[in-house]
């Protein structure tokens, strides 16, 4: 990983939250992630255990692209760590490049329901996507 040679703590998310899910089956290691690992639910608390962690250990976890963006930004002692040699950024995620990556979806019933229609809308409108673009990488419609 390119650092000095040192004991690794991994921090491992809670079962319940889909970050987990995803990370687990994009990465083919569902199940294979040490009981060991110490278990942190809310990203702040992942990162400043991450930053915290004195040698000789170091420590490693995942955590949505925004929030490690946002961390890095504000110069906390981080670095997102690449994939098959391709680094976590806005546009090497939205081309697919970088594929270590989640879908947010939108689900409702069936039936046809104004309002639900209206939010899809507004939505998918460009200030909508300006909303998601506060947290998420808005991907190109398709």
């Amino acid at each position: 990983m390119g650092g000095p040679e040192t004991k690794i703590l991994l921090i491992d998310r809670p079962r319940n939250q889909n970050i987990r899910d995803a990370f687990e089956a994009q990465l083919g290691i569902a199940g294979k992630i040490p009981e060991t690992a110490k278990v942190i639910g809310r990203d702040e608390k992942v990162v400043k255990t991450v930053v915290g962690t004195l040698p000789p250990l170091s420590a490693v976890s995942y955590i949505s692209l925004s929030t490690g963006l946002s961390v890095v930004s504000t110069g906390v002692a981080v670095r997102l760590l690449p994939v098959d040699k391709i680094e976590p950024e806005i546009p090497t995620v939205r081309d697919g490049r970088y594929n270590l990556r989640r879908p947010l979806l939108m689900l409702s019933k069936r039936e046809p329901n104004p309002l639900v229609d209206a939010f899809t809308q507004f939505a998918l409108s460009p200030a909508g996507q300006a909303i998601i673009a506060e947290t998420y990488i808005p991907m190109p419609g398709k």
